[in-house]
């Protein structure tokens, strides 16, 4: 009898871990390599975009794109690998420098680009796709006919 019990509990361990680790495995699997920074299909103003420029738009130094559009900068929420990803290879920061600049930012009441936080990369996709002066960061394989790509990112 015993060691039925502990058949069965080590069965019901195995798919519990099963069950937790699975959806991470998936959440997981795009290479933070392939990210791409996007804009509105429609944003004629820029069809390509410096590392330096996106680094402008993401510290907010720069707030309007050349037409005059105002820019909404749709970025993944803290911790995800993407937005860690597009910190540290555009603006060669950590998120606790990062989030250090927006304060330093708000403190000295300079005007920044708007900055939409999303949970999704779906979210990012349709954020850009809806606002004219939005710019986000999509992996290579969701790019789709909304948004144009303006820079990998290396």
């Amino acid at each position: 009898m015993r060691r039925t019990n502990l058949l069965w509990l080590v069965a019901r361990i195995a798919v519990l871990i099963c069950c937790v680790f699975a959806p991470i495995r998936g959440a997981v699997s795009q290479q933070p390599d392939s990210l791409v920074m996007v804009v509105n299909k429609s944003n004629s103003s820029v069809s390509a975009i410096s590392k330096r420029d996106a680094k402008r738009l993401l510290l907010g130094e720069m707030s309007s794109w050349p037409d005059g559009t105002k820019v909404t900068v749709v970025i993944r929420q803290p911790g995800s690998d993407e937005r860690t990803t597009m910190l540290r290879r555009i603006c060669g920061m950590s998120e606790a420098e990062y989030i250090r600049s927006e304060l330093q930012i708000a403190f000295a009441g300079q005007t920044a680009a708007a900055v939409r936080v999303v949970y999704a990369q779906s979210a990012v996709r349709s954020a850009v796709a809806a606002n004219p002066g939005a710019v986000g960061f999509l992996h290579r394989d969701e790019l789709t006919a909304d948004v144009k790509a303006v820079l990998a990112v290396q």
